[in-house]
């Protein structure tokens, strides 16, 4: 299994993740963990998270999962990510990704998004390229 480590590394060398300001919350076998402290600056008009940040998140949480599972010889590009938004983020977010299902071309992950008080603010569906990263 990967280790937390490594996927904190990710953090530091995705400039979009750092950006953000994502911390890596927890990691397992088939699951990850991120979170997104609550900025102002990343808000829309109305004062919520905007649904773009949220998504990127999800995203990485999602291909993450997949990550664990495959191991860090593997690379998974985003093929296709829906998200439904319940209720809006206006504190710290946790996005949690979990795998659902692979083949040796696709995976597809399941994504949460907790406000940090505990209420579901988001779920969605992403579906991932399975790439052997080549050296």
């Amino acid at each position: 299994m990967i280790k937390f480590d490594y996927f904190a590394s990710l953090v530091q060398k995705s400039p979009a993740l750092s950006l953000l300001g994502v911390v890596v919350h927890s990691v397992k076998e088939g699951e990850v963990e991120l979170e997104l402290p609550y900025r102002r600056e990343i808000c829309n008009s109305l004062g919520s998270v905007q649904g773009g940040f949220i998504t990127a998140v999800a995203d990485a949480a999602g291909g993450w999962a997949l990550i664990t599972v495959l191991g860090a010889a593997y690379r998974v590009p985003t093929v296709e990510i829906k998200m439904n938004f319940l209720k809006p983020v206006t504190e710290t977010m946790i996005s949690r990704g979990k795998v659902v299902h692979t083949t040796s071309r696709l995976g597809t992950a399941y994504m949460e998004v907790f406000l940090a008080s505990g209420q579901l603010a988001a779920i969605g569906t992403a579906t991932y390229r399975i790439i052997k990263f080549q050296r």
